[in-house]
């Protein structure tokens, strides 16, 4: 069901995981400007959705190494994962893993390093909005 969901429009294969992925993450990144989205899924699919991210973690560190921005990548989506459910601590380090290396590939001001900043901001000062510049 999750995959349904991830890939509305796109039918990925299992030939081609790294489109899985992206859709994954697509998915993950707008829900987060849209709580709704993430609502409508169970408790059971976003069980599945964390085996599966986690499965991805496990293989892309085992073959690409902790430091890998592919590796990078899982992390932040597991992190926004972790945010939706409401594990809080949980998303805080996944996500402050991903922003190191984010920061180490692809710098400090690429839009996708500054994504990753600006969501641990959010979540270590909840009351404030993101700041525009990390």
């Amino acid at each position: 069901m999750l995959r349904h969901l991830v890939s509305e429009n796109v039918k990925p294969s299992r030939r081609n995981p790294r489109l899985i992925d992206l859709t994954r993450f697509k998915f993950l990144a707008s829900s987060r400007n849209d709580a709704s989205l993430a609502d409508a899924l169970s408790p059971s699919q976003l069980a599945e959705g964390q085996e599966m991210l986690n499965f991805i973690l496990q293989t892309r560190s085992k073959l690409l190494g902790q430091g890998h921005i592919a590796t990078g990548e899982v992390k932040y989506c597991i992190g926004l994962l972790h945010l939706h459910m409401g594990n809080t601590s949980e998303a805080r380090q996944s996500i402050s893993f991903a922003c190191d290396v984010y920061s180490k590939h692809l710098g400090p001001e690429h839009p996708s390093t500054r994504d990753a900043y600006g969501t641990l901001q959010s979540i270590n000062k909840p009351d404030e909005a993101p700041a525009a510049d990390v």
